[in-house]
């Protein structure tokens, strides 16, 4: 089971901020599961592959090559800006 997260601006674009898909191998990457949320949510590969969309593998921030297992949280969100 994958758990992923969808924060600010990014989970009112997607309308959630959480779902969780059951493993399989389509999901043994960040760009694999992209394309399965796309599946499930379309239009999520646009907002999910922005440029400047951060990707965090169990609350580490990760690049988009890096490999999955059974049991990760992926959260996905915008840069954090503050003042």
């Amino acid at each position: 089971m994958l758990t992923v997260r969808f924060f600010a601006a990014i989970r009112e674009r997607l309308g959630r901020s959480l779902l969780e898909l059951a493993w399989d191998d389509s999901c043994a990457g960040v760009a694999g599961l992209v394309q399965r949320l796309e599946r499930e949510i379309p239009g999520a590969a646009e907002v999910l592959l922005a440029p400047r969309t951060l990707v965090a593998v169990n609350r580490e921030v990760v690049g988009r090559g890096h490999a999955l297992r059974d049991g990760d949280e992926v959260a996905f969100y915008p840069p954090v800006t503050g003042g």
